[in-house]
């Protein structure tokens, strides 16, 4: 019998499958360092992005840089005390906000500016060929004919039209839309995008006449605000409402029976003079100060914790304009344009007003300071 000595034992061969696993085992176990891995797919993504919005930043902050205005005039450029401006046979209309602007379509010889001699600046201006507020022609007005009939409002005695003085953001532009507008301005000489508007309404009169001041106007006995119809008031005996100072309000009104904010009727009786008007930032407030209603624009205050007395009248000390009452210490939060209860009321005696942020109450007198408090945490 002969032995093969080709062959290993078994044992052996075993022995080297263990070993070689374990090896195995090992290798994976261990990264190769001789031969480095590539860069993982979220780091890749992550870097696009951010390289991507790197550039785009810096489209946008040159675009910012270069987005001064196409036409800068001269003082000698400018059409009377207007908004227009005339070079060469090129007219141009500035709309506060977004820049200055051609009309494409103006005849610069019959060019004129409708003068409301308001001492405010004109911004309805007429030709041959149509009436403009700003730099948009309003439809329908025969132009030779066509008159200032109080601020704002231009009648050719057939179609009457007010044109708004505030310019207002155009609702046509997003910001991704005025952004790429923007951009495809300054580097491929596209249009000028037009972020702000003078908007304008046709009216259902023809007889228009000023009345109470600035953005007012009556037909008959009908009165009107920036346009609007105001429900109800007579248009003969309409003012401006008036504040302690003797400056005049520029939105809310009266005629001897309702109070208007705007062309909105308020829950309110006149008083027949009555009145303070403060401002906190955007929004405007009308104290009552003989009975002691507080309007924040047109929102009336809850009338069961009335009467309401100011604590301040101006914001140089404090975030908001403060009204006590028995029931406690409000405010108007402009966020949600609501109506919000701050505190208790701690003063004892009538409450004085002695300066912006000053007053009285009782034998003390008190000082409003604003101030901010942060918290020491990192979710606060």
């Amino acid at each position: 019998m002969y032995e093969d000595f080709t062959q290993e034992p078994k044992d052996e061969r075993a022995q080297k499958k263990r070993k070689a696993r374990a090896r195995k085992a090992e290798a994976d176990r261990k990264p190769v360092r001789d031969s480095p891995r590539g860069m993982p797919l979220w780091r890749k993504i992550a870097l696009g992005i951010t390289f991507a919005f790197a550039a785009f930043s810096v489209l946008i902050l040159e675009a910012v840089i270069n987005s001064s205005d196409d036409y800068s005039p001269r003082d000698d450029e400018q059409i009377k005390y207007s908004d227009f401006y005339k070079k060469g046979d090129e007219i141009y209309a500035l709309v506060v906000g977004a820049g200055y602007f051609a009309i494409p379509d103006a005849d610069a010889v019959s060019f004129r500016v409708l003068d409301f001699s308001s001492g405010y600046r004109s911004n309805v201006a007429a030709d041959k060929n149509a009436v403009y507020c700003g730099n948009i022609a309003m439809s329908e007005l025969e132009p030779a004919r066509t008159k200032a009939v109080a601020f704002g409002y231009v009648s050719d005695g057939r179609v009457s039209y007010f044109c708004d003085g505030e310019a207002v953001p155009n609702d046509a532009l997003g910001a991704f839309k005025l952004t790429y507008q923007t951009l495809a301005h300054i580097f491929w000489d596209a249009p000028k995008p037009q972020s702000y508007v003078y908007k304008f309404k046709r009216m259902d009169a023809t007889d228009l006449r000023q009345i109470a001041g600035v953005y007012y106007a009556a037909e008959g006995s009908r009165a009107f605000y920036k346009g609007e119809v105001l429900p109800g008031a007579d248009a003969a005996s309409l003012r401006r409402i008036e504040g302690s100072d003797g400056r005049a309000s520029g939105v809310y009104a009266a005629d001897g029976a309702n109070v208007y904010f705007k062309n909105l009727r308020l829950d309110a009786r006149d008083n027949g003079g009555h009145y303070e008007l403060l401002r906190q930032r955007l929004d405007y407030f009308l104290w009552d100060a003989k009975g002691g209603d507080v309007f924040a624009n047109d929102l009336k205050f809850d009338p069961a914790a009335a009467p309401y007395t100011p604590l301040n009248r101006q914001l140089a000390h404090s975030n908001h304009l403060l009204f006590a009452s028995p029931g406690g210490i409000y405010y108007f939060d402009e966020n949600d344009g609501k109506q919000k209860r701050a505190a208790d009321n701690l003063f004892a005696g009538e409450i004085r007003a002695l300066s912006g942020s000053v007053f009285q109450s009782g034998e003390r007198i008190y000082f409003l300071e604003g101030a901010e408090v942060w918290g020491g945490g990192r979710s606060t």
